[in-house]
């Protein structure tokens, strides 16, 4: 989560340095492309590593090691249960303010 407003933040003052004219022009255009084109790039080969991570580990154990299935309604069940007594929590109700301001902003001058 908090990398999620870091970028935010980190986005905004690259912005705030780029951008010193009221319009957007070609010289500026592009190289704003570029570089949010090459960290979206960065963001998803490191979520591709995760992925490949996950599946190497997965895929490590002997056939005959697997764990035995479980009931998968009743650990939904259990999570959700702890989920909400998670939003109970005096850090929970502080973080939702911040996800309500990150949400979607609506703007009421244009129709």
């Amino acid at each position: 989560m908090f990398s999620f407003e870091n970028s935010l933040l980190a986005g905004n003052i690259y912005i705030l340095i780029v951008l010193t004219t009221e319009t957007i022009t070609r010289e500026t255009r592009v190289p704003l492309f570029i570089v949010f084109s090459i960290v979206s790039a960065a963001g998803l080969v490191l979520f591709l590593f995760i992925i490949w991570r996950s599946y190497v580990e997965k895929n490590r154990d002997p056939p005959d090691q697997l764990p035995p299935k479980k009931n998968v309604l009743k650990d939904i069940v259990v999570t959700l249960k702890v989920a909400a007594s998670l939003l109970r929590t005096r850090n929970m109700l502080l973080l939702l303010i911040t996800f309500a301001y990150t949400g979607k902003n609506k703007q009421t001058d244009n129709p």
